[in-house]
């Protein structure tokens, strides 16, 4: 639940192309803290001018680590939300709901971004994770997702395959706006089929990679429990047997 080296370069690829939402509301899947300089990534996201400048003056609010401070300072200059929530198991605040992601919730509001920001991995149910994000995200808002997917050995309780964004994008119909694997050394397209074992041999920079992905909203209904891609034939051939 952290904003890295790793996070930070494939967050400023997706500002770079565009990609996220400004002005907006924000929810965030575990309260992020930022593991690098913000003094540093905040001038590669905004020209000089007095918003950079402000930002980069800010202290932290009393009773605040610097480092949560910093990651809403780097939030700020990507997204300029206009409010900001987070979802944890630290005690709650103003802004932060105390909630075991394990168990169903509503918020009973929607978002313009929802944040999974390397939170998913430590959670058990991850069904019920993944629903929340996408019911507490409004149409046409945005999912940010970034999560162990090779290596990272014992980060959390999972990893995930470099398909899984695009088959949960499937089944919910959902744009997918960027797909990379992002590691200290590289970043790559995440293109279903292409990461296989032999990839990762030839480029051993991204032996210990997130899958990271930035994913559109497009419709208003319910979750939809993906099936994986490869398998989905066989439910397909089903249905067309049976007419």
């Amino acid at each position: 639940m952290a904003i890295s080296n790793i996070e930070f370069s494939f967050l400023l690829e997706a500002s770079r192309r565009g990609l996220l939402p400004q002005e907006g509301s924000l929810l965030e899947f575990g309260e992020a803290e930022a593991l690098i300089d913000a003094a540093q990534a905040i001038p590669l996201l905004l020209a000089e001018g007095q918003r950079r400048d402000a930002l980069l003056a800010e202290t932290a609010p009393d009773g605040m680590s610097q480092v949560y401070a910093d990651a809403k300072r780097i939030y700020r200059a990507l997204f300029d939300f206009r409010s900001y929530n987070a979802i944890d198991l630290l005690p709650p605040n103003h802004y932060r709901l105390q909630q075991d992601l394990n168990l169903p919730f509503d918020l009973g509001t929607r978002f313009d971004v929802c944040i999974n920001n390397g939170t998913t991995e430590h959670v058990f149910n991850q069904a019920n994770c993944y629903k929340a994000i996408h019911d507490h995200t409004a149409p046409g808002g945005v999912m940010i997702h970034w999560t162990p997917c090779l290596g990272w050995v014992d980060h959390g309780l999972y990893n995930v395959q470099p398909g899984f964004f695009y088959d949960l994008a499937t089944a919910n119909g959902y744009e997918v706006l960027l797909a990379v694997l992002s590691s200290n050394n590289m970043m790559v397209p995440m293109i279903p089929g292409q990461i296989t074992s032999e990839i990762v041999a030839a480029n051993p920079g991204i032996r210990d990679s997130l899958a990271c992905a930035v994913l559109r909203k497009t419709t208003d209904e319910p979750f939809r429990f993906p099936l994986q891609g490869v398998y989905s034939f066989i439910k397909d051939a089903g249905i067309k047997d049976a007419g």
